[in-house]
């Protein structure tokens, strides 16, 4: 997986950012300190690279996030590899007229993620947007009240992250429970390589 893959992976579930916010974050929007992304904007016609422009979230008022370790250390391996750009996920130089995947990219790729995280669609309809209603999922499950997951998802009324919350709820469990399980694995990995330094 290349660190834009994994980059927009984790920004998409662990901050349960859209599609179109993800691709319009700039490094200003980043609260490395407080672990928190702020949302100021979106792209509006993101699927039609011909007529997207920056304007206000769906919601029109900005709004606070989750900014995952996870997610910190992913986008840090991403400015490695491809250096510090206007927006937070850029490619080094220009591919295909642009400085950012469009969503193509993510329609070609999803199915390959979903392989790799070893989830099985079986006639089941996951989308990269399920990734919110995952995220909605795991936040509940964990004694998170709705109001700060619906705040957290800029859903304007309440009905709709707990509709979230039911939806797809197998699913998503199941998808919460393999980030989980990734997410701890992580965290072991980084922990031997600390104490192997320290030793």
């Amino acid at each position: 997986m290349t660190a834009m893959e994994l980059a927009v992976c984790a920004a998409i579930f662990w901050s349960g950012l859209r599609r179109s916010e993800v691709f319009a974050l700039k490094p200003e929007d980043l609260d490395w300190h407080n672990q928190v992304i702020n949302v100021r904007r979106t792209w509006q016609c993101f699927d039609n690279k011909y007529k997207r422009k920056l304007g206000p979230t769906k919601g029109k008022s900005n709004r606070k996030t989750l900014f995952d370790p996870i997610l910190q250390d992913a986008i840090k391996k991403l400015w490695e590899e491809n250096g510090q750009h206007e927006f937070v996920f850029s490619y080094k130089k220009p591919f295909r007229g642009s400085m950012t995947p469009c969503s193509s990219w993510i329609k070609h790729n999803f199915e390959k993620w979903l392989e790799r995280a070893g989830i099985e669609r079986k006639g089941r309809d996951i989308v990269p947007h399920s990734a919110r209603h995952s995220l909605a999922t795991f936040l509940l499950d964990k004694g998170v009240p709705l109001k700060h997951i619906q705040d957290l998802l800029g859903h304007a009324h309440w009905e709709v992250t707990k509709r979230y919350t039911h939806l797809m709820e197998n699913t998503m469990k199941e998808i919460g429970k393999k980030v989980s399980s990734a997410r701890e694995e992580h965290q072991a990995e980084t922990k031997k390589v600390v104490d192997f330094k320290v030793s």
